[in-house]
């Protein structure tokens, strides 16, 4: 039940003499509040039950259940009811004890009806006040989840549109060279394939997944006629193809992309045994979702015909993987990376979907 939603605030009222329930209850009721009277503790348990109480009023001395009785039993249930008890003189050690448990209020019979409506009034104000706050922070807590989510959302159309757009000029620098063509498309789609494989998180697949669509980006800085040279390259141009890991962090380090994301661009031609570039980093020291790229970008590589070299097959190009663990590959990877082959597609659908159009 929203407490809020109560109009008006209801109170409890325990004691067993009826004429004083009477009086209490008539009394209150003509200032607005809704009184429910119950003539011991346990019928007074029953009731909080069902029902939800801005205050609770109680003598102390009850049959059965006392009164401290049921403010023990209020604190153990953790029910957040204000209590004013009523008692006589004689029971002031008794109001000690119910003050140290937590009673809000004590008036002595017998009462004056204005100075208890004074004592009322300001519990059921102040829980009134304690319930609004609640319901404040649980509003804010509400806006500030559906707005996080909004965000989410559009920070995830944003960044799918910006991916839409790589893409495109990614295609659009595959397009001229019928070598590379659908490469980085390749790459992303088999990362992805081999990140669900090792159990990566969404964010990592998400990384992955732009670091793999992107990690030829720098070649966009590279002479075209090195790139599309029909022969083999010599040492300088073979240099300078290498620099296109350092262009492409250069380009998209001003865009402020996630580190993680960079590190696959700058670190795809790294080898595990620290003889790759464009830093010679090994092992560990490679980002791990660069060396997940490191294998599938080497395998799309074997499986497409290049200038200088025919495409291989399919069990060629994974006995190359195979054979190179531990020296160009992690070793974990690429085993994961040759199990997937071998479960996920057979030979013949690789070759099929490779010579289409370059998707799987």
């Amino acid at each position: 039940m929203n407490i809020i939603d109560n109009k008006i605030d209801t109170i409890l009222v325990i004691d067993d003499e009826k004429d004083i329930r009477t009086a209490i209850k008539d009394y209150l009721e003509l200032r607005g509040y809704r009184v429910i009277t119950a003539k011991d503790a346990i019928e007074a348990t029953k009731l909080l039950d069902r029902e939800v109480f801005s205050l609770i009023i109680s003598d102390i001395c009850l049959q059965g259940m006392s009164g401290l009785d049921l403010l023990h039993l209020i604190k153990e249930k953790e029910i957040d009811i204000p209590l004013i008890l009523m008692t006589g003189y004689g029971d002031m050690e008794k109001v000690m004890d119910a003050f140290k448990n937590g009673a809000y209020d004590f008036i002595t019979k017998p009462f004056d009806m204005n100075e208890m409506f004074i004592s009322v009034k300001n519990a059921v104000d102040k829980q009134r006040l304690k319930w609004e706050n609640i319901q404040y922070r649980l509003h804010l807590e509400e806006m500030v989840k559906k707005r996080t989510t909004q965000l989410k959302i559009a920070y995830k159309n944003l960044e799918d549109m910006f991916l839409g757009t790589v893409r495109i000029v990614i295609n659009t620098l595959e397009a001229s060279d019928r070598y590379t063509k659908g490469h980085s498309e390749r790459v992303r789609q088999y990362s992805i394939k081999l990140a669900k494989k090792l159990g990566l998180t969404s964010q990592e697949i998400r990384n992955l997944e732009i670091g793999s669509i992107l990690h030829d980006i720098g070649k966009i800085g590279i002479d075209k006629t090195i790139l599309h040279k029909n022969g083999p390259l010599n040492n300088d141009e073979y240099a300078i193809i290498k620099t296109h890991p350092s262009v492409g962090k250069h380009i998209l380090e001003p865009i402020e992309f996630d580190e993680k994301i960079i590190n696959i661009i700058y670190q795809h031609h790294e080898r595990y045994d620290g003889q790759g570039y464009p830093s010679g980093l090994k092992r560990d020291d490679i980002f791990f979702l660069a060396r997940l790229v490191t294998v599938v970008d080497a395998f799309d590589a074997m499986m497409s015909t290049r200038p200088y070299r025919n495409q291989l097959l399919a069990e060629k190009a994974i006995i190359e993987i195979d054979k190179n663990l531990g020296t160009q590959f992690d070793p974990e990877i690429g085993k994961n990376f040759i199990k997937l082959f071998n479960t996920d597609h057979s030979t013949m659908d690789i070759l099929k979907h490779y010579n289409k159009d370059g998707k799987f």
